[in-house]
């Protein structure tokens, strides 16, 4: 799915684009849809997805194995493996569910025709560099490759270390450790599973 139905609607409304005239008149019922029937981002239900987002958009880069099972639903691993790891992308995407909140009582096309949605369209005019996720998308600012790099270097240093903490990283002169290792509460999920194990290997010993 390109999940450009809403767009190629708001582009031939804004510039009268003849390449999306056809595609137009055959979504235009959905004009007089209430924003709350259309999932402009079908990939979150209220609840623990939208919870899985509010985290990764403080926390991420994150692994599965950074949620307990009940927490993310197997569809949602399955988008995280294509999702930018990137928390700027998931604030984002919690920006957009605001906003069409915000429109879930009007029709798709009072959101077009407002500021909103023409402050949208302009932003969405400028995804260019990847392909769109969701039917609301929208450029964000991304992280220096290096950093989310250095970021995800560390997590997973930590996942396997479990019992590190913030002094032996600062001993281990880790760049950034601070705002890495508060950005990732989650470590103590690993280190309760680790501790489990070593207390059930003691115990059968």
């Amino acid at each position: 799915m390109n999940h450009t139905i809403i767009y190629r609607i708001a582009d031939f409304m804004q510039k009268q684009n003849l390449a999306n005239r056809s595609h137009f008149y055959r979504y235009r019922s959905w004009l007089d849809k209430k924003c709350s029937e259309i999932k402009a981002l079908h990939f979150i239900r209220e609840g623990s997805e939208l919870e899985v987002v509010r985290t990764l958009s403080l926390c991420a880069p994150l692994a599965a194995s950074d949620f307990k099972n009940k927490q993310l639903p197997e569809a949602w691993r399955q988008s995280m493996a294509r999702f930018p790891a990137d928390r700027n992308f998931y604030k984002m995407i919690i920006a957009q569910w605001n906003l069409w909140a915000s429109f879930k009582s009007q029709t798709l096309e009072a959101f077009l025709k407002s500021k909103s949605g023409k402050n949208w369209y302009e932003q969405r005019s400028f995804l260019k560099d990847r392909r769109p996720l969701f039917e609301l998308d929208r450029p964000y600012r991304r992280t220096k490759a290096s950093s989310l790099q250095h970021e995800q270097d560390v997590k997973a240093f930590i996942r396997k270390n479990p019992l590190l903490t913030f002094k032996d990283l600062r001993r281990l002169e880790i760049k950034n450790a601070q705002p890495i290792y508060e950005r990732f509460p989650q470590r103590e999920l690993h280190r309760e599973l680790y501790l489990k194990k070593i207390a059930s290997d003691f115990a059968r010993s």
